[in-house]
C-alpha cells in the first residue's frame, strides 16, 4: 500500500504500520515504561491518559469501549473491519473528557480492498459515549478548534471537505491543483475560525502551503518548498505554526523546521528558522499542546551506521532531545498527550504519563 508523502505516521493509518520495526533493532528499554492495558497493543485504538476509556477492536471485528470495569459496544463489524479513532492535536487533555469530541474511521472490507485511496466511512462521538454519529466518507480525518470544524479528503476528487459543526447545513470543498501524484493527501490546520492552512501540488511537483480565507473562499499561496524533492509538514503548537521541509523518501537533501506566531503575524517572510540539519530527517512533524512541544524523527546517522531516532524539541532551550534509542524508529503516535512508541508488539511511554484505570474490567457489556 502506498503510503502518504505527508506524513508516514498520519493517525488514520498508522495503527496498520506501528508493529513494523525491525526485530533486531537496539532499545534501551530502561529509559521507557511499557503501557500496560488489559487489552493487547495492537487491538487498542485510542486510550485516554487518566485510564478511564479505552477503545479497543475485538476478535469478532466490533468495536468495543471499556470503561467504569464494563464494555460497551461501540460499532458491530466483522473481522475484515478495521477502525481508526483519532483527536485534535491541539487539544489539552486537562480538560474535561466529557466534552471531548474524537473522530472514528470505520473501513469495511479492509483486507480484501485495501486500496490506499478508498474512502473510508467517517463518524464523531464524545469520549466515553457509545453512540457514534455518521459525517461523510472520505480519508485523513481531522478535528479542529476543539470540534468547531472537521476536515477530510476525498482523493477520488481531489477535494478536501470541511464540516462547520456550528451548522450542520455549512460545508466547504476546496479543490486541489495537483495533478501529479494520485496519492499525495493534503496536511491541514485551523487555527481560527476565518481560516485555513493547507498543502497542495504544482505542475512541478513542488509541494506548497496554502491559506484559504473561509470568508469569501480566496485562496493565497504563503510558502513553497526549496525543491520539487521535499515535503512540507505542519502542526499547530497554541499559537504557533510549527512548519517542517524535510526531503521525500530517496532525495538527498537537508531539512529545516520554522516557527511563526500566527496571532501576532501571517506573514511567512518571517518565518523563523529554529532547526536546521544537512542530513535527510524522516520528518514526521507533530505536535504536543500539552507538553507545549513537538516531535520529529531525526537522521542520526554516521558513516558507519544508519540511525533514525524519535525526537523533541524543547522550545525554551531551543534544542533537540532524543526520546528513544531504537536505532531505526520509523512510527510514532500521540493518544490523549501521551507519546507512544511501538516496538515488538508493545508500545512505549516516550512522554507524558498513564494511568492504568483500565487493567481490571469485566466481560459484561451493556
Amino acid at each position: 500500500m502506498p503510503l502518504n508523502n505527508n506524513r508516514i505516521s498520519s493517525p488514520f493509518l498508522l495503527s496498520f504500520f506501528i508493529f513494523s520495526l525491525p526485530l533486531c533493532s537496539l532499545f534501551s528499554q530502561e529509559k521507557l515504561k511499557k503501557l500496560l492495558t488489559k487489552q493487547q497493543a495492537n487491538k487498542i485504538r485510542y486510550l485516554s491518559s487518566d485510564g478511564e476509556f479505552t477503545y479497543y477492536q475485538g476478535h469478532n471485528g466490533n468495536l468495543v469501549l471499556a470503561s467504569n470495569y464494563e464494555t460497551k459496544e461501540i460499532i458491530k463489524g466483522d473481522q475484515n473491519h478495521q477502525y481508526f479513532i483519532t483527536e485534535e492535536s491541539s487539544f489539552v487533555s486537562a480538560q474535561k473528557n466529557s466534552s471531548k469530541k474524537i473522530l472514528l474511521e470505520i473501513i469495511p472490507d479492509f483486507y480484501t480492498n485495501s486500496h490506499a485511496l478508498k474512502n473510508h466511512q467517517i463518524h464523531t462521538l464524545i469520549l466515553g459515549e457509545s453512540l457514534s454519529t455518521p459525517l461523510g466518507e472520505g480519508i485523513r480525518g481531522q478535528i479542529h478548534l476543539k470540534g468547531r470544524y472537521i476536515s477530510y479528503y476525498r482523493p477520488s476528487e481531489k477535494k478536501i471537505i470541511l464540516h462547520d459543526s456550528a451548522s450542520n447545513k455549512k460545508e466547504y470543498s476546496i479543490q486541489l491543483q495537483n495533478k501529479i501524484n494520485a496519492y499525495f493527501t493534503p496536511s491541514i490546520v485551523i487555527p481560527e475560525n476565518n481560516y485555513l492552512f493547507y498543502t497542495d501540488l504544482n505542475e512541478k511537483n513542488q509541494m506548497g502551503l496554502l491559506l484559504f480565507n473561509l470568508k469569501d473562499g480566496k485562496i493565497n499561496p504563503v510558502y513553497k518548498t526549496t525543491i520539487s524533492g521535499k515535503k512540507i509538514e505542519i502542526c499547530l503548537l497554541n499559537n504557533l505554526l510549527i512548519l517542517g521541509e524535510f526531503p521525500l523518501p530517496g532525495v538527498d537533501s537537508d531539512s529545516s523546521i520554522f516557527s511563526l506566531d500566527i496571532e501576532k503575524e501571517k506573514d511567512f517572510s518571517l518565518l523563523k528558522k529554529i532547526y536546521h540539519s544537512e542530513k535527510a530527517d524522516t520528518g514526521n512533524l507533530q505536535c504536543n499542546s500539552n507538553l507545549k512541544e513537538f516531535y520529529f524523527i531525526q537522521n542520526q546517522s554516521s558513516e558507519k551506521k544508519k540511525s533514525y531516532e524519535l525526537v523533541r524539541y524543547d522550545l525554551q532551550e531551543e534544542k533537540v532531545i532524543n526520546l528513544t534509542n531504537f536505532e531505526y524508529t520509523t512510527n510514532y503516535f500521540i493518544m490523549d498527550g501521551l507519546v507512544l512508541v511501538p516496538f515488538r508488539q508493545d508500545y512505549y511511554i516516550a512522554r507524558g504519563s498513564y494511568e492504568t484505570k483500565d487493567i481490571s474490567f469485566s466481560n459484561k457489556k451493556k
